[in-house]
């Protein structure tokens, strides 16, 4: 079934689901996991990454997916070797896990924000990676609204996942969590350009933060799959 707007789903790293079906019971629609650059290959990451055959197993217990890449929280800022390197690995990584051509992987600014000072290594850093993919998947990002409007406006990203920090994006307070998740999203879609945004819920005692998609398409592995990307 097709995502559509304001459908919600997860985000987490280590965590053990209780069963693979339990996510969606309680009405997620998408799981997005993780990859790390050139972290892929370090033995401190391992715990957090997109496990080989994730991917195909989540597709076929009913989820839709989305590809994140997050290592240290300011590697997007140190410019285009940085960049190319992550892409390269994130390419081979994402290839290996069955992610289909055209879909996103949205790449993590975990810090500093907003400071329009570190757009310019940003930019760098995201056309480098986009590069690096060759046109087999595309970059976006993960940051707050001023971050990922000043990126689509340089045109190196298509799609923006909102961090759940309101003070990155300066244009309202719109962590409520435990609040009218879908009231909260429509009012919020009307005033940020993300496609995707963390609300503030989490899941399995913290483990998980609940995404909610403002608009579509979002660079999902099935919106790939059916050629809407």
């Amino acid at each position: 079934m097709p995502l559509n707007p304001f459908d919600r789903g997860i985000d987490f790293s280590g965590l053990r689901l209780p069963s693979e079906q339990d996510p969606l019971r309680n009405g997620a629609r998408f799981v997005i996991r993780y990859s790390a650059g050139v972290g892929n290959e370090y033995a401190d990451t391992q715990w957090k990454l997109c496990g080989h055959d994730e991917l195909r197993s989540l597709v076929a217990a009913g989820y839709d997916f989305i590809a994140n890449s997050e290592w240290a929280q300011g590697r997007v800022e140190e410019g285009a070797e940085a960049g190319a390197a992550d892409g390269a690995a994130d390419l081979a990584f994402w290839q290996s896990r069955g992610l289909a051509r055209t879909a996103s992987i949205y790449v993590s600014w975990d810090r500093g924000q907003p400071d329009p000072g570190r757009h310019a290594a940003i930019a760098e850093y995201l056309t480098a990676y986009e590069n690096a993919l060759g046109g087999y998947y595309h970059v976006d990002l993960y940051a707050g609204d001023v971050a990922i409007l000043a990126m689509q406006q340089a045109k190196v990203i298509r799609f923006g996942w909102r961090a759940m920090a309101d003070s990155w994006s300066g244009n309202g307070d719109w962590y409520q969590p435990g609040g009218d998740w879908l009231a909260s999203a429509k009012r919020l879609a009307e005033v940020s350009p993300a496609h995707l945004a963390q609300n503030g819920n989490r899941w399995y005692d913290g483990e998980a933060d609940e995404d909610v998609i403002l608009r579509l398409p979002v660079g999902s592995h099935l919106e790939a799959v059916a050629g809407v990307l």
